[in-house]
């Protein structure tokens, strides 16, 4: 069963201002069930048994978004700016349940009450995952020529614990076309020059799990099971965590110059940049013991 769809609306508040929202949902759940029949092995002369598994899952996706914008020419001034809103959730849950050595095939058997109880196995799941995001960008030109715009946002991720959980990013770019000055205008040859320049700072927190901060136990190996008083138990088992996860943040500095010749029969453009990415986040895997 699933479902997905999304709203939204527009609204001119004034001829300069404008605020836009909408909302988008995927909802998809159903149940499960698989059936292996029992293989014979003439050469052996044995049966492998049968097995029987039932499941079922549920995941809920949405995703909020609000933003106001505000866009006024003064002259040969151009400003365009916008701030916004945006959360979003990921929901999931779901179990696993099955058994083998039933005492029949036939459909109406297949049944988890029916399996040899000393197979029975039973797992479950369920988690989510938040991010909230405020934002707000501007742009700014002066007679098409000269051009300016930043950008700042403030991302929280539950990924990360309450102390590290919301990371700030800014940006700022400039430009100058150099192409519309008046000592360019009556060039022949170069139709377009443009030098660029940008600096940001942009997180990211892909790379790990959704608890990766606090401790969780999970079931162990039924194969690696804890003898007492004559008993065999199975155990909980601790998972990898680190309470110190942070935004992983890359820092970028770029130059650039833009080019057009002869009514842009040959353009490009030649771009010097250096990227820093710091409190890289990574799952590797840690043998046990």
């Amino acid at each position: 069963f699933r479902v997905t769809g999304s709203a939204f609306a527009e609204v001119d508040l004034a001829e300069f201002l404008t605020w836009k929202t909408s909302y988008g949902l995927d909802y998809n759940s159903g149940p499960g069930q698989g059936y292996g029949a029992r293989a014979y092995e003439a050469t052996e002369g044995n049966t492998n048994p049968n097995s029987l598994g039932n499941s079922y899952f549920l995941n809920r996706n949405w995703v909020a978004f609000s933003t106001l914008n505000f866009k006024k020419s003064f002259g040969d001034h151009r400003l365009n700016a916008l701030v916004g809103y945006e959360a979003k959730q990921t929901y999931y849950e779901g179990f696993n349940a099955r058994g083998s050595e039933l005492d029949f095939d036939n459909f109406n058997y297949r049944l988890l009450q029916n399996v040899n109880p000393a197979t029975y196995n039973i797992s479950s799941y369920r988690g989510e995952h938040n991010v909230v995001s405020q934002f707000a960008t501007a742009s700014y030109s002066f007679t098409d020529k000269y051009l300016a715009s930043a950008t700042i946002r403030r991302d929280g991720s539950s990924r990360f614990s309450p102390e590290t959980r919301w990371g700030i990013f800014p940006a700022a770019s400039a430009a100058w076309i150099i192409s519309e000055e008046a000592f360019m205008k009556n060039s022949s040859k170069i139709n377009m020059l443009k030098l660029r320049a940008g600096w940001g700072v942009t997180g990211q927190q892909d790379g790990i799990g959704d608890y990766a901060y606090i401790g969780n136990y999970f079931q162990g190996a039924t194969t690696a099971q804890y003898a007492f008083g004559g008993q065999y138990y199975q155990v909980l088992r601790p998972a990898g965590f680190d309470a110190g996860l942070k935004w992983e943040t890359t820092t970028s500095y770029n130059i650039g110059l833009d080019f057009g010749f002869k009514n842009d029969r040959f353009s490009g453009s030649v771009d010097v940049y250096q990227k820093d990415t710091k409190d890289l986040l990574a799952t590797v895997p840690v043998p046990a013991g």
